[in-house]
């Protein structure tokens, strides 16, 4: 079931990079995606390069005709002063409609379906379409979200046309 579709803000964001851990998620597997997370959390607040204490969870990789995506758990960052493990995601700067998740993570899900799904057609407003395997959205986890209860303040930025 869709969660209530709440209005987002529109927003430009400057480029930014993402680094982190990345892995290719089936749509079947989604559910394997906090173990991604599990296996970034050793490097929360030791990774020299990063902008801040906030977390992203980049979705790209889509391809039409594989039911799969591509996850990065990551940090922005500057600089090269990055864990060996970790893979870079360049976005360059764009216009979003940035919707706020005020539930359990578990539900995130929701959320993202009722924006893309729900809003976005009755909006007027059209989603930017990536270059094959480019950004689809991304999860930004600000400070104050709490893994340990999975709950916080998270928004889910959606690439939409100018």
């Amino acid at each position: 079931m869709a969660a209530e579709t709440r209005e987002p803000r529109i927003e430009s964001r400057n480029a930014m990079t993402i680094a982190g851990l990345q892995r290719r998620f089936d749509f079947k597997d989604m559910d394997d995606i906090p173990k991604l997370w599990m296996e970034l959390g050793p490097y929360f607040g030791k990774v020299p390069a990063a902008v801040s204490a906030a977390a992203y969870g980049v979705i790209s990789g889509y391809r039409k005709g594989v039911d799969a995506i591509d996850y990065l758990a990551g940090f922005e960052v500057r600089g090269t002063d990055l864990p060996k493990a970790f893979v870079r995601f360049e976005i360059p700067p764009l216009t979003y409609a940035v919707f706020e998740h005020k539930e359990h993570v578990s539900k995130i899900r929701d959320t993202i379906m009722s924006a893309i799904d729900v809003w976005l057609p009755a909006s007027g407003r059209k989603r930017l379409k990536p270059m094959t395997g480019g950004l689809q959205y991304f999860e930004r986890y600000d400070e104050d979200y709490d893994p340990q209860v999975a709950i916080g303040h998270i928004a889910i930025w959606i690439p939409i046309e100018p």
